[in-house]
């Protein structure tokens, strides 16, 4: 039913900073005011308080290509303090951008310096269990669970979900807090099997969690329209 990540919301109060950090550091295309795009995934960027907030410190990331680390971290460290890890098979960097978020920066991509998507989203959730279920029911597959920390990894197609009951992660990070994410699906069953799981609809393909957290489904005909009429 989902193929891969359509969009990512986030909240940021100073909005100026924001998008320099996104448009001017990371170097991401714009696509209307408050849209940034990375590859096929939409990065909107909302005040809180707004109709439909975005989520708050919310741990994300992208992904780049595989010789351009020493790029982003040169980068990366003129701008603010930033922790690295070594996962094995690809390194990440982490920063924090002026909202609060934790946005990641992993070479798993071919080649080339530019940021190329989002691969991976970390939300908060109350009860593991039930959450694994209800993720399931839509479409992910569980991977991996962490031994020694209340958090799981699901894959739909090329992109990661990451639910952590709460605890900090590697560079300081929070899971986030009613994150805004959708998904490009066959909308129509996405949504009826969200409903039928116990997600709260909210919208015509869009639903609620009980943690809070919305997600909507977004057909990939509807998306090539959006995409066209942006360019």
């Amino acid at each position: 039913m989902i193929h891969r990540l359509a969009w990512l919301a986030i909240e940021g109060e100073d909005e100026a900073a924001v998008r320099s950090f996104y448009g001017d550091v990371l170097e991401l295309d714009r696509s209307g005011n408050d849209t940034f795009v990375a590859g096929d995934t939409e990065l909107h960027l909302r005040r809180p308080g707004v109709t439909s907030p975005g989520g708050a410190h919310v741990h994300f990331a992208f992904t780049t290509g595989a010789d351009a680390l020493g790029h982003w971290r040169a980068t990366l460290e003129a701008y603010g303090d930033v922790v690295s890890h070594d996962f094995g098979g690809f390194e990440s960097l982490y920063v924090v951008d002026p909202s609060g978020h934790c946005v990641e920066v992993a070479n798993r991509g071919a080649s080339g310096r530019s940021l190329t998507g989002i691969f991976e989203v970390v939300l908060a959730v109350e009860n593991l269990n039930r959450a694994i279920r209800r993720y399931e029911a839509i479409g992910f597959t569980t991977t991996s669970r962490s031994d020694n920390r209340p958090r799981v990894r699901l894959t739909v197609g090329p992109f990661d979900l990451e639910l952590w009951e709460p605890h900090r992660g590697l560079a300081d990070a929070l899971p986030g807090a009613h994150v805004d994410l959708g998904f490009v699906a066959d909308a129509d069953a996405a949504t009826t099997a969200a409903v039928d799981a116990g997600y709260t609809p909210v919208g015509e393909h869009s639903v609620m969690d009980p943690d809070g957290h919305r997600i909507g489904f977004r057909d990939e005909a509807d998306r090539c329209r959006r995409r066209c009429r942006a360019e």
